[in-house]
């Protein structure tokens, strides 16, 4: 039988409310029974039921990881380390959804459900996603691709990147460089497209 706040409050000899505000960051309870607590959260193999603890303070305890596509056109090397750095990176404690933009129906999402999201976006048919989420403001950070909505934004310019690679190749003496695209209305293909394209012509390298 799994164990419970009220196992753990026995165990201690204290309120199972003093054992609730310990688990849930309340500054209110002083640090020798917090530790305590926490040891104890430890020693019993203690699992919060998520579900129940979002009822009572609001929260969802899940993260949002939404994709352009799942299914077509997000490598798999992008996919796995989107996801990995997502679970390195958050508490233990949340729970992380993954979906795919192109598979949600407008006005469907529920800020209930989101404590945060994360958009990995790769082409501007994103754009109404982005906005739906932020009109519902939910917290959000859009990577992969710029953005004109007021959000936290991380992106890199790939035209520079492949600009550079094509130059060093260039400069070593090739001339015959191939360039294998993703699909063409992705952003990050049109700006890898540009960065190739200019340093040909920058060195004056026709295309055959």
């Amino acid at each position: 039988m799994a164990t419970t706040i009220k196992d753990i409050a026995k165990a201690l000899g204290i309120s199972h409310s003093t054992v609730s505000r310990v688990l849930t960051g309340s500054k209110s309870v002083n640090e020798k029974t917090k530790e305590a607590v926490l040891n104890a959260v430890k020693e019993l193999n203690y699992i919060p039921n998520m579900s129940a603890r979002s009822l009572k303070i609001d929260k969802a305890y899940n993260i949002g990881v939404f994709f352009s596509t799942i299914s077509n056109g997000t490598s798999p090397f992008v996919f796995q380390t989107v996801i990995n750095n997502v679970y390195k990176n958050i508490d233990k404690k949340y729970n992380v959804i993954v979906k795919g933009i192109d598979m949600y129906e407008e006005n469907t999402i529920n800020p209930k459900n989101y404590d945060g999201i994360l958009v990995v976006s790769q082409k501007i048919d994103d754009d109404d996603f982005i906005k739906e989420i932020l009109e519902k403001e939910i917290p959000t950070v859009v990577i992969n691709r710029k953005v004109d909505h007021d959000v936290i934004n991380v992106y890199t310019d790939e035209s520079v990147g492949v600009y550079k690679g094509v130059e060093e190749l260039i400069k070593n003496g090739h001339k015959d460089i191939a360039i294998i695209e993703g699909a063409m209305n992705f952003d990050s293909t049109k700006m890898r497209r540009d960065g190739y394209l200019k340093a040909f012509n920058n060195y004056n390298i026709k295309l055959t």
